[in-house]
């Protein structure tokens, strides 16, 4: 086993994670912080399952999907009206019965 194979503490596994993100995937830097975050999490769980699974669907799904999402950010008013609160215009749906 060489040194890059072992296991890792929390802090050394994110060491260069930003840089070597925005290299492969450079609309990831118009992504808010948060979202940032949020997408490392998701792409480093994904492909750990790929690589159990020989399945990268998922991973491909995942990043179309962020891709989309970070487009979405181009546009300000487009962001605003998708993460805004939201303001119901009609009578309040009632909860149903199961």
């Amino acid at each position: 086993m060489s040194s890059h194979e072992g296991p890792c503490s929390d802090n050394d596994s994110h060491v260069g994670a930003d840089d070597d993100i925005e290299r492969e995937w450079p609309w990831v830097d118009i992504l808010p912080e948060r979202d940032r975050r949020l997408f490392a999490e998701e792409m480093s769980q994904l492909m750990a399952e790929a690589a159990e699974t020989n399945d990268l669907a998922p991973v491909e799904q995942a990043l179309r999907e962020w891709r989309v999402t970070a487009e979405i950010y181009l546009d300000p008013e487009l962001a605003e009206l998708l993460t805004g609160p939201r303001v119901a215009n009609g009578p309040r749906v009632p909860k149903p019965v199961v």
